[in-house]
């Protein structure tokens, strides 16, 4: 009968136990209202956006590559493309070309977007 009346009394304790860790829990989670401080990354403050990375060593290099001006006529390949390409270039467009190294085209000037389907 003992043995009963103290397993009834372990129950009724764990019981009691349980609902006051639950009612606390329930007590501290809504009350509970988060920092908004962040202490251990505070935030970074960026004064200058001139070209800044952040965290980098500021090193004194300076690029001295310059690359050669190359006529169109020293190029060696430039003929078999505008062969290969069928390129009209008109004296305003190579003189274009010459001096800014791109050229924009029409594309009624190369065979690429023309329908073969006729």
């Amino acid at each position: 009968m003992e043995n009963l009346k103290f397993k009834k009394a372990k129950l009724v304790l764990g019981v009691v136990l349980a609902l006051i860790s639950a009612v606390a829990f329930f007590l501290i989670y809504k009350n509970y209202t988060p920092t908004t401080k962040n202490v251990i990354n505070p935030p970074i403050t960026i004064t200058s956006t001139a070209n800044q990375v952040i965290n980098e060593p500021k090193i004194a290099f300076v690029p001295t590559y310059q690359e050669e001006a190359v006529s169109l006529s020293q190029v060696s390949n430039y003929q078999a493309l505008k062969t290969k390409y069928g390129l009209s270039l008109s004296v305003e467009q190579e003189k274009f070309l010459e001096t800014n190294r791109f050229l924009l085209i029409d594309t009624d000037q190369v065979p690429f977007f023309k329908s073969q389907v006729s």
